[in-house]
């Protein structure tokens, strides 16, 4: 079975109060989610996390690292579709090099990326010119009028 969700944030107090989440503490919300989807999705599911897996501001807090790391803890595999967010690792934390991220989540989490290939948004012209397509899972933004 195939399942498909996006903007977890994991360990983001930040999103908890913005969004207004229902949780105490992020360490609640994430043992939630993780509970639910391992009642949901079982081993042999695939479930499409589309962008936002983690969260990354960018400014030095790297709660990034233990939110991949929750990929171990689900039953199912994780399928990640890059999103802003994440982008943000890649260009804070692995010098704009895509590669050098999946390189790192390959050995540590496994299946995170070994079933699929995504690339980030930012490095779309690079990959033209080799004839893939680029894919990015969305984009946040606040609107004023």
């Amino acid at each position: 079975m195939y399942y498909f969700t996006s903007d977890a944030h994991f360990d983001d107090k930040k999103t908890l109060e913005y969004e207004f989440r229902p949780f105490r503490n992020p360490r609640q919300f994430d043992r939630y989610v993780i509970k639910t989807w391992n009642k949901q999705a079982k081993k042999g599911d695939i479930i499409f996390v589309v962008g936002d897996f983690v969260d990354c501001d960018g400014l030095g807090f790297d709660s990034w690292r233990k939110s991949l790391g929750y990929v171990k803890k689900i039953k199912a595999d994780v399928v990640l579709i890059m999103g802003n967010n994440e982008d943000r690792v890649v260009k804070f934390y692995f010098d704009n090099d895509f590669n050098k991220f999946r390189d790192y989540c390959l050995e540590r989490y496994g299946n995170f990326f070994r079933r699929y290939r995504f690339f980030p948004h930012t490095s779309a012209d690079k990959f033209q010119k080799r004839r893939f397509q680029s894919l990015w899972a969305h984009s946040s933004c606040r609107w004023a009028i």
